[in-house]
């Protein structure tokens, strides 16, 4: 490794666990990794945990990577003492410093004792490895005509009692069409999370994607909108797995989720049935979708064949997940573990997240590349 330097930026640590007695332990444990501070704080019936971590690293790259492996080793402790990981800040040194002060905390280090202990540790890392990403964008269909603006098109296609189609929806006239087709997604899964009307929004966005009318780029945005709100209860129970059992809470999709995945697997194969005359970019999200809402009109064997002329470039392996996904083969865990391993997935998967969310979200992380340079070529 090369010779270090004091961070840039410091992060601190989050820990919602449920006594003191856990709480006290916990802080201990942070101490022995060379947490610089920790502090321990009683909130309602449960206590906080919160800890910084000051440490030197290489490089920038280096720091992020260091930043990124301890996130998780705090998680996994946050586990062992029935708590989980709440998140954390990161501010510039200085700043950081200043702002945790040191007033009324359990663990407080000295900088040489705690750089030290962070020493330890950090030699323990693997050396960075950069995550994978698209060789090359997906193509798009020849655009050899304009198309109306989004808007135009989504007043078309809206039932006569949408609010797209009242006056309070007139100022969205004159904005892009890419920042439109993410205003709708607003309004349809506000921040990702599912809503009461959410399900209601499906057949709108299903028929905006599948009116030729809509630009290529903007359709394939459309389809990925839908795989989003049929896969958002399991890869929000996913992504929450710590959490939940922590506090005892169910892993299960809530009403409204069941509610968003049913509507979209309603409107799928009349979207499926549209993969001959779709462009790369869009079958691309058709793939998405048939990961998520399995049936026998999705585009299996097309997908399949599309992974297999892909070799073993880093899309290969989300289309055959996506495959193994349509297909309900048990053995999608064994591919999915070998992403997650790659560095397919920004974040260690819990212990108890399901193995259906955390792939549904390696998708959606992927797709976020895949997609947003699709959206570059969007005028």
């Amino acid at each position: 490794m090369p010779e270090r330097r004091l961070c840039e930026m410091i992060h601190t640590y989050t820990v919602n666990v449920p006594d003191e007695g856990s709480a006290r332990a916990l802080a201990a444990d942070l101490a022995r990794r060379g947490h610089r501070f920790v502090r321990v704080r009683a909130t309602d019936d449960r206590h906080l945990v919160e800890s910084l971590v000051d440490e030197p690293a290489a490089d920038s790259e280096w720091e992020w990577a260091q930043a990124e492996h301890e996130s998780v080793a705090v998680a996994a402790l946050a586990r062992q003492h029935g708590g989980y990981h709440r998140g954390g800040m990161v501010s510039q040194r200085t700043t950081a410093l200043e702002t945790f002060g040191t007033d009324n905390v359990a663990h407080a280090l000295d900088a040489a004792e705690a750089h030290d202990l962070r020493d330890h540790w950090i030699a323990r890392l693997p050396t960075p490895v950069p995550a994978p990403e698209p060789l090359d964008p997906l193509s798009l269909a020849p655009c050899t005509a304009a198309h109306p603006p989004l808007f135009e098109t989504l007043r078309a296609a809206a039932p006569a009692d949408s609010w797209w189609r009242s006056e309070a929806a007139d100022g969205f006239a004159e904005i892009p069409d890419v920042e439109l087709v993410f205003e709708l997604y607003d309004a349809f899964m506000h921040q990702g999370t599912c809503y009461p009307h959410t399900a209601s929004e499906v057949p709108l966005l299903a028929a905006l994607a599948a009116r030729d009318d809509v630009h290529p780029g903007l359709r394939a945005i459309l389809v990925d909108f839908l795989f989003l709100a049929a896969t958002v209860g399991c890869r929000l129970a996913a992504a929450d797995a710590d959490r939940r059992d922590s506090l005892g809470l169910p892993h299960d999709e809530d009403a409204g989720e069941v509610a968003a995945r049913e509507a979209v697997e309603a409107c799928a194969p009349a979207l499926f049935d549209r993969w001959d005359h779709e462009c790369e970019a869009v079958r691309f999200s058709l793939a998405l979708l048939a990961a998520a809402c399995p049936d026998e009109t999705a585009p299996v064997a097309e997908i399949r064949a599309w992974a297999d002329a892909e070799g073993d470039s880093p899309r290969a392996g989300i289309l055959r997940l996506t495959v193994a996904l349509a297909d309900d083969d048990p053995a999608f865990t064994d591919l999915l573990a070998r992403l997650v391993a790659a560095g397919y997935a920004g974040s260690a998967p819990a212990p108890a997240a399901s193995s259906r969310g955390t792939a549904f979200s390696v998708l959606e992380e992927w797709a976020e590349q895949e997609l947003s340079a699709v959206l570059e070529d969007v005028g």
